[in-house]
C-alpha cells in the first residue's frame, strides 16, 4: 500500500512510480481495450438492428449524437456510464447485456 496524506479529507497517494499506468495494465492491457470497446460496439449496432432501429432513432430515444452513435458501434469511442446506460435503456436490455459477446 502506499503511503498516504490527507488533504481537505481526501487522501492523496504521495508515492509517484506510473500508479495508473501500473494499475491500468494489471487488468486489461490496450489492446483487450481495443477488443472490449469493438465487441460492446458490435453488440450495440446488433441490438439496435435487432430492433429495427436507425441511428436517428437512437439519437431521439438517448440524445446521443448519431454520429456518435456511429462512432460508438465502430468502437472508436470509450463510453461514459451515464451513455451506456442509456443506450442500454434505449434498446431495453439490461447493462451487462450489452458486453455479452455475441454468436456471428
Amino acid at each position: 500500500m502506499f503511503p498516504k496524506r490527507f488533504s481537505a479529507g481526501k487522501a492523496v497517494i504521495t508515492q509517484k512510480d506510473n500508479f495508473s499506468a501500473n494499475i491500468f495494465h494489471r487488468f486489461t492491457s490496450v489492446e483487450e481495450s481495443k477488443d472490449i470497446l469493438l465487441t460492446l460496439g458490435d453488440n450495440i449496432k446488433a441490438l439496435r438492428k435487432l430492433k429495427g432501429l436507425t441511428q436517428v432513432d437512437m439519437e431521439t430515444r438517448t440524445g446521443i449524437d448519431a454520429g456518435d452513435l456511429s462512432r460508438i458501434e465502430s468502437g472508436q469511442v470509450n463510453l461514459t456510464f451515464i451513455k451506456l446506460v442509456k443506450l442500454a435503456a434505449a434498446l431495453g436490455v439490461e447493462l451487462n447485456e450489452l458486453f455479452t459477446m455475441k454468436n456471428k
